[in-house]
């Protein structure tokens, strides 16, 4: 049974995307009382999966802020444990940044190549590369 399914019963404030066994919680924060919404949020989803007596691994959960006003980035947590703010994060094979940059994502990808062009380079034989 995927008990992912389940949290659409769930009724919370903020979004949330299901994906395979993932879950991401967001909101748009527009001033604390959204940041305290959110919080809401978590603590009911916390709730909800103690109910269904799942455990989350909080070691996993990630927050990240998108914005300017570094006054609206907020400490969250869950189940008293503070999650941790990150800069960076890889979704579905891309990696964004805090400031929407993608100088990350092109270095790892340009840096992936390059290993495999080492790769190609090291198991052609001389003979082709002469050629």
């Amino acid at each position: 049974m995927r008990y992912t399914n389940l949290l659409l019963t769930l009724t919370l404030t903020s979004d949330f995307y299901l994906y395979a066994d993932d879950a991401k919680l967001f909101s748009f924060i527009k001033t604390m009382e959204y940041s305290a919404t959110l919080q809401k949020d978590l603590d009911s989803l916390t709730q909800w999966m103690e109910i269904w007596l799942l455990r989350l691994n909080i070691g996993k959960c990630k927050a990240i802020s998108y914005s300017r006003r570094p006054e609206l980035n907020t400490n969250y947590s869950i189940s008293g444990v503070t999650v941790e703010n990150i800069e960076y994060m890889k979704d579905l094979g891309v990696t964004f940044d805090n400031k929407l940059k993608f100088d990350k994502h092109i270095n790892n990808k340009i840096n992936a190549a390059y290993q495999m062009l080492g790769i190609v380079k090291r198991n052609l034989s001389p003979n082709i590369i002469n050629h």
